[in-house]
């Protein structure tokens, strides 16, 4: 009987999670990389990366002509 209104809470929690609160009542933000602008960012630094690690040559060769 106790535990009834927290565990009602947590249902709630986890079967609406984008109305999140917190103690005051203010609603809760999703965290700064879960945005779409950002896990499009961090998708093109892993190809730019991926890219770079996958390009032929050596990397001490000296392509210079001076």
């Amino acid at each position: 009987m106790v535990a009834g209104p927290e565990l009602a809470r947590m249902v709630k929690e986890f079967e609406y999670p984008e109305q999140k609160m917190d103690n005051s009542g203010h609603t809760l933000t999703p965290h700064h990389e879960q945005s779409t602008a950002s896990q499009v960012r961090f998708t093109s630094h892993v190809q730019s990366l991926a890219f770079t690690m996958k390009e032929p040559g050596n990397p001490f060769k000296e392509e210079n002509t001076d």
